[in-house]
């Protein structure tokens, strides 16, 4: 006995019929995710403030003036620039020498620790410069402000002593940042609403699927094959309104109406 397969044929139109069914389900759902997860966001959500300052690499002390207005570098320099550069990154790390420093001078040995200071610490450099760019991140503006400011000078000091030549300085001094630097990203919060109205659409999908019953006309055609002679109105139907689906419902029990004589 061959195993008969049951083909579901899908148009684009039973498609559209399920969306204009459930759309305004959707729509509710997207709301209603979209203020909960908003909510729940700004509940847990911390703000943080990034401030950030920026040191010059120099190559000597005696021509430093004359080296910013004389850009020209030969190859040599730019070799020993990005060496210094190379060394900075490693050394204003340094717990000993920059950061605990750091933390006795802004009186913060209580409420960080060094490894915590280190992780609040990001160094940068652009492309063929010599500028190094210190960003500190924290929870309060004008704590990450004084944190970076403090580091700049403690590093600039550190190294100039430790080569003892003038070869960084602090170029602009970081400022309280007014706007929190990982503010709640509201197209998350688009996404995981528009995701749940796509599963409400899916449940209805679903269900259209598994409907295997006989609505209409065009059901016998497609199922069974046969064509329809005629249909016979049913009085009874009257008040009864059909649901995209197929079937009906009414809003009064056909049982109780009078048979008029």
């Amino acid at each position: 006995m061959e195993e008969q397969h049951k083909e579901i044929e899908i148009r684009l139109q039973d498609l559209w019929l399920i969306f204009k069914h459930c759309w305004w389900q959707m729509l509710i759902v997207m709301v209603l995710v979209a203020a909960l997860v908003f909510a729940g966001l700004t509940a847990v959500h911390e703000d943080e403030f990034t401030a950030t300052t920026s040191i010059y690499v120099l190559r000597n002390s005696s021509n430093s003036v004359e080296e910013i207005q004389n850009p020209n570098l030969s190859t040599s320099d730019i070799s020993i620039a990005n060496s210094l550069i190379k060394d900075c990154n490693v050394l204003l790390r340094s717990h000993d020498h920059v950061l605990y420093p750091v933390l006795i001078s802004e009186n913060l040995q209580d409420v960080i620790d060094v490894k915590t200071l280190d992780s609040m610490l990001a160094i940068s450099n652009k492309e063929n410069t010599r500028v190094l760019y210190l960003s500190v991140t924290s929870s309060s503006a004008e704590r990450s402000a004084d944190i970076a400011n403090a580091l700049a000078g403690q590093a600039c000091e550190y190294f100039n002593d430790l080569y003892d030549q003038e070869i960084l300085n602090v170029v602009d001094r970081a400022i309280d940042p007014t706007t929190p630097s990982n503010p709640i990203s509201m197209l998350m919060v688009l996404l995981i609403a528009f995701a749940m109205a796509l599963v409400v659409y899916m449940i209805y999908f679903v269900l259209f699927i598994m409907d295997d019953k006989i609505n209409g006309a065009d059901d016998v055609e497609r199922y069974l094959g046969l064509s329809m002679l005629g249909v016979i109105p049913n009085r009874q139907e009257s008040g009864r309104k059909k649901s995209k689906y197929g079937y009906y419902y009414s809003h009064h029990d056909p049982n109780s109406q009078t048979r008029s004589k």
